[in-house]
C-alpha cells in the first residue's frame, strides 16, 4: 500500500491520451486486484484516492471513473444474508424485498461511509453538468447503491434513471445517444429485472410530439443490447408494458408520422421502425405458452375483425413474421408444446369450430400431453382475415420441421405430425395464395416420412396441385414455385405419386410451353423429375429439343447446369432413332461456334 499503490496510481495518471494505453490498463487492472484482497481501511485508501485523482485531474475523467467502477466491483466486504450469528452488522430490512442483487449484506459502518461520503461526491459529479449526460458517472452511482440498504437505494435510484431519461428529450441526436448509452448500461449493471421499472419512467417522460418515436427506438435499444441467449423467460413479468409501446410505436399516431417522408427523414428514430425487430427480441426471450402466445399476437388479432388496408395488412404480416421468428430462436420452445398450440390455433382459424376442436382432441399432436388442454381464443376463428394467422402458424410449423430431424424411425415424433397431414389438407380449400404456398412448403417436408394420413389425403393434394400447375401465371410466383417443388418431391417416390395420365397433363402446362422464353428453376427441377419418370410422350422430345436450345442461350450458370442434367438424363434413358439421335448431335456441333465460353459445357454432355 505505501510503495506499490502510489506507484501505479502515478504510471496510471501519467499515461497520455493516444499513447501507453496498455500500460494503463494493466495499472488499472492491478490497482483492482489490489482492492479486492485488501482490508477495509486499505480499500476505503484506495477509493479515497481515486476521488481526489478525479478532482486534481479532471480531464482525465473518463478513465478514471472507469478505475472507480472497477474498484467498486472489487468490493469484498459482504457477509451472508442469513447470518446464523445474527451479527448486528447485517441489516435484515431488504431480506424479503424484491429489489436484492445477491444473499450478501454490508456492515452498517461500511454502509454508512459509502452513503455519507463516497455518494455525495458522485451526486456532485451527476450535477456538475446539467446539459450533458455521463455513462460512466451514471454507473458508478449505481455500483455504490447497489451497496447500500434497499430502501436507501429505492430513493434514489428514481432520481438517476428519471434524470437520464430526461436526455433522451433533447433535440440534438448526440445526447439522446449518449444517454441511451447511459441507460443501457445502467439496465446492464442493474439486470433485466429492472426493465419494467425504467421502461414506466420512460413512458412517463416520452408522452408526446418526437418523443415517442423515441420511445419505441430506445426499448429496441435497450433490448438489443441487455437481451442474451440464456434469457429463459424473464420478461414475462412485464410483457404487456413491452407490447404496450410496440403496439402505440406502430398503430398510435405516431405510426402515422412515419409514413410522412418529410417527418420520417428529420431524426434517426423516425427512419425505420424497429418495434418489429422488437417484438422478435421479446418473442424470444419470453417463456413459450399458450398464454404467453395469445398476448404477443394481441395487437395483431384485434386488427383483424376490421376493413385492412394494404398498408395495416403488411403491417400486420410483418410483425407476425418477427414473433415466428422470436418464437423459432426460443431455448424455451419445446417441439411437442409448439406442434400442439400450432395445430389448434390452425384449427380455430380454419374451421372456427372450437367444439369440434374439442372434440378431436384425441387426434391432436403430442396427445399425451394435450388431454385436458384447450386452447380457445387463440386465433380470430369469424374474421375474414383469419387466415393471416393461419399462414402464421403454418410458418411456425414449418420453421420447426426445417429445425430438426425428421427421423423415420421416431415413432413419438411420427404421432405427433401425423394429424397435421389432415389439417394441411384443409388449408389446400383456402382461397388464399399465401396460405396455400406454405401449407405446400410443410408437406414437402412431410411427404418424406411414413405417415398414415398421407395416403387418406393423396388425391385431394394432387388434385389441388395439378390445378394450380396448369393455370396460366407467373412460374416463379411463390404459390406456383412451392407446387412445383411439391410435385417434384412426389415424383421422387415417397408416399404419394403420379400416374402417367396426370404426368402428361404437366407437360402441357404452360410453364412448359414458355419455357424459352420465362426459364423456372422449379419448372425445370420438376421437368428432370418427369424425365427421370421415363414418361414416353412426343411432347417429352419436344420439350428437350427446346432445352437444348436454352442451354445454348441462357447466360445463368444455374440454368445451363439443369438443362446439361435434363439432357444427360434424356439421353441415357429414352429410346432415340438415328435420326433424332443425329439431329441433337448436329445441333450440338453446329452451336459450338456459339460465341460464349460457357458452351465449354457441351463436353459434359
Amino acid at each position: 500500500m505505501k510503495v506499490f499503490v502510489p506507484l501505479f496510481f502515478n504510471m496510471f495518471s501519467d499515461v497520455k491520451a493516444g499513447k501507453g494505453e496498455q500500460v494503463r490498463d494493466v495499472c488499472l487492472d492491478t490497482l483492482s486486484a489490489v482492492a479486492a484482497k485488501v482490508q477495509w481501511e486499505y480499500y476505503r485508501t484506495i477509493l479515497t484516492r481515486c476521488f481526489r485523482e478525479l478532482n486534481l485531474k479532471p480531464d482525465k475523467q473518463k478513465i478514471i471513473l472507469r478505475l472507480i467502477c472497477s474498484v467498486l466491483d472489487a468490493f469484498h466486504f459482504m457477509k451472508p444474508a442469513n447470518d446464523a450469528l445474527g451479527n448486528s452488522d447485517a441489516t435484515s430490512e431488504d431480506t424479503d424485498s424484491s429489489i436484492t442483487f445477491t444473499l450478501t449484506k454490508v456492515s452498517s459502518d461500511k454502509q454508512d461511509y459509502l452513503r455519507k461520503v463516497v455518494f455525495p461526491q458522485v451526486q456532485k459529479l451527476l450535477g456538475a453538468d446539467p446539459e450533458k449526460v455521463n455513462v460512466n458517472i451514471n454507473l458508478v452511482a449505481l455500483k455504490i447503491l447497489k451497496l447500500l440498504p434497499v430502501d436507501y437505494f429505492e430513493s434514489q435510484l428514481s432520481s438517476v434513471i428519471h434524470r437520464i431519461c430526461n436526455f433522451l428529450k433533447n433535440r440534438l441526436e448526440s445526447i439522446r445517444d449518449e444517454a441511451r448509452s447511459a441507460l443501457a448500461a445502467s439496465l446492464k449493471e442493474l439486470g433485466i429485472g429492472y426493465l419494467q421499472f425504467v421502461v414506466k419512467i420512460l413512458r412517463a417522460i416520452l408522452k408526446r410530439g418526437f418523443e415517442l418515436h423515441v420511445l419505441g427506438y430506445t426499448l429496441h435499444y435497450l433490448l438489443s443490447k441487455n437481451i442474451t441467449a440464456d434469457m429463459n423467460g424473464r420478461l414475462d413479468y412485464c410483457l404487456e408494458d413491452l407490447l404496450a409501446v410496440v403496439n402505440s410505436d406502430l398503430f398510435g399516431d405516431v405510426a402515422e408520422q412515419k409514413e410522412v417522408e418529410k417527418i420520417a427523414s428529420k431524426m434517426k428514430e423516425t427512419k425505420k421502425r424497429m418495434s418489429f425487430e422488437t417484438l422478435k427480441l421479446i418473442a424470444q426471450s419470453i417463456t413459450f405458452s399458450q398464454h404467453s402466445l395469445k398476448k404477443l399476437i394481441s395487437p395483431v388479432s384485434s386488427h383483424l375483425q376490421k376493413q385492412l388496408t394494404p398498408k395495416l395488412k403488411t403491417k400486420l404480416e410483418m410483425m407476425l413474421h418477427n414473433i415466428a421468428l422470436g418464437i423459432e430462436c426460443n431455448p424455451s420452445t419445446e417441439t411437442s408444446n409448439l406442434f400442439t398450440i400450432v395445430y389448434w390455433l390452425i384449427k380455430d382459424t380454419t374451421t372456427g369450430s372450437e367444439s369440434e376442436s374439442k372434440e378431436n382432441t384425441q387426434s391432436s399432436p403430442g396427445q399425451e400431453s394435450s388431454v385436458g388442454m384447450n386452447f380457445p381464443g387463440l386465433g380470430e376463428s369469424g374474421s375474414q382475415n383469419s387466415y393471416i394467422l393461419t399462414k402464421f402458424a403454418l410458418d411456425l410449423l414449418r420453421n420447426r420441421l426445417k429445425s430438426i430431424k425428421l427421423d423415420k424411425e421416431d415413432e413419438q415424433l411420427l404421432k405427433m405430425l401425423d394429424p397435421f397431414v389432415d389439417l394441411l389438407g384443409e388449408c389446400l380449400n383456402s382461397k388464399y395464395e399465401s396460405v396455400l404456398s406454405v401449407a405446400f412448403r410443410c408437406l414437402a417436408l412431410l411427404v418424406k416420412l411414413p405417415l398414415p394420413s398421407l395416403r387418406d389425403n393423396a388425391n385431394n393434394i394432387k388434385n389441388v396441385l395439378m390445378d394450380i400447375a396448369q393455370r396460366d401465371g407467373n412460374s416463379n410466383g411463390h404459390l406456383v414455385t412451392s407446387c412445383l417443388k411439391l410435385l417434384a418431391d412426389l415424383l421422387r417416390g415417397f408416399r404419394i405419386s403420379l400416374s402417367d395420365n396426370q404426368l402428361q397433363m404437366l407437360v402441357h402446362t404452360p410453364m412448359f410451353v414458355d419455357l424459352q422464353t420465362n426459364p423456372s428453376p422449379v419448372a425445370l427441377s420438376l421437368l428432370k423429375a418427369i424425365v427421370r419418370r421415363k414418361l414416353v410422350s412426343h411432347e417429352i422430345y419436344d420439350i428437350v429439343v427446346k432445352i437444348g436450345e436454352l442451354m445454348v442461350t441462357t447466360p445463368t450458370e444455374s440454368i445451363r447446369q439443369q438443362c446439361i442434367q435434363i439432357l444427360l438424363q434424356f439421353f441415357l434413358n429414352y429410346p432415340l432413332s438415328e435420326k433424332r439421335l443425329q439431329q441433337h448431335i448436329d445441333f450440338f456441333l453446329a452451336n459450338l461456334r456459339y460465341g460464349y465460353p460457357w458452351l465449354l459445357t457441351f463436353s459434359t454432355i
